[in-house]
């Protein structure tokens, strides 16, 4: 008669629920990299390496507590290495795009990259209402709307989100605008953010409810085989989404279960050298 392994689910996974905590093991890690984290400190643009004498010491845990103490303020995307060993540009760009597409909480169909886009068409609209370039009856109101509530101010779905069906209605000349803002805000090359807000203003219209639109965002990105293409051309996208989400929000990208890099310096310098 077999029984079941009382190992089976002895070692954490990022991103997995896990039921049993103990919140003074790895305490002083903890608020260390509370610390690291906080961008009043200047916790931007970081590579941390956790360290422990064992598997099970308890990294992934504290990770998963850190991804709840900033859940209001970061976005944490779980990467895994190809082979447990080496991983490229094009590759950490379809993890991001996979943990923006999930669904948020309390709904069935809008995700976090419908929140993630509708705040970064406003922050590119805001200089532009601001200096008189996109007249506005009530400009005041409309800046307040833009900085306080650009997820209801950009819902192009509702029929009252006057702003989002008039940006809607006047992209083909607002867009380029929009992106020489964005680009001059974020420090994103000018190509990448054109190309990534017509990406993101086209599946921000689409009807959420539309099973095909994730589908269709990756054929767009990975089209021509984005992974076969020259490591500089992925980056640069990659870069390119990050500097402008960025400016609204702090991603985190979590590189774990790293130990088949301990046999094989090459591919740890080589990771350490595309996070830098």
């Amino acid at each position: 008669m077999s029984s079941a392994d009382p190992f089976s689910s002895r070692f954490e996974v990022f991103g997995r629920e896990h039921k049993h905590t103990v919140d003074e093991i790895n305490h002083q890690a903890f608020e260390k990299l509370k610390w690291l984290l906080d961008v009043g400190e200047g916790g931007d643009g970081r590579v941390v390496l956790l360290r422990a004498p064992r598997a099970g010491f308890g990294k992934t845990s504290v990770l998963q507590r850190l991804a709840g103490e900033f859940e209001e303020s970061h976005h944490f995307v779980r990467v895994s290495l190809v082979g447990g060993r080496t991983t490229d540009a094009a590759h950490v760009l379809e993890y991001v795009l996979q943990a923006l597409c999930q669904v948020i909480p309390d709904s069935t169909t809008l995700t976090k990259l419908d929140l993630l886009a509708r705040k970064l068409l406003a922050l590119g609209l805001e200089p532009l209402v601001s200096s008189g370039e996109v007249p506005c009856q009530d400009r005041e109101g409309a800046l307040v709307a833009l900085r306080e509530q650009p997820t209801e101010t950009f819902d192009f779905h509702h029929d009252r989100a006057v702003t989002a069906h008039w940006t809607k209605s006047n992209f083909e000349i607002l867009g380029p605008r929009l992106a020489a803002e964005l680009a001059r805000i974020s420090g994103a090359s000018l190509r990448e953010s054109s190309y990534w807000v017509e990406l993101l203003f086209r599946f921000s219209t689409t009807a959420p409810d539309n099973v095909e639109r994730a589908r269709l965002l990756f054929e767009t990105v990975f089209r021509g085989d984005l992974q076969n293409q020259s490591d500089s051309a992925a980056a640069e996208r990659l870069h390119g989404l990050l500097a402008l989400f960025g400016t609204i929000t702090s991603f985190v990208l979590i590189v774990d279960d790293t130990e088949g890099l301990s046999t094989h310096p090459p591919d740890a310098l080589a990771l350490a050298s595309f996070l830098t």
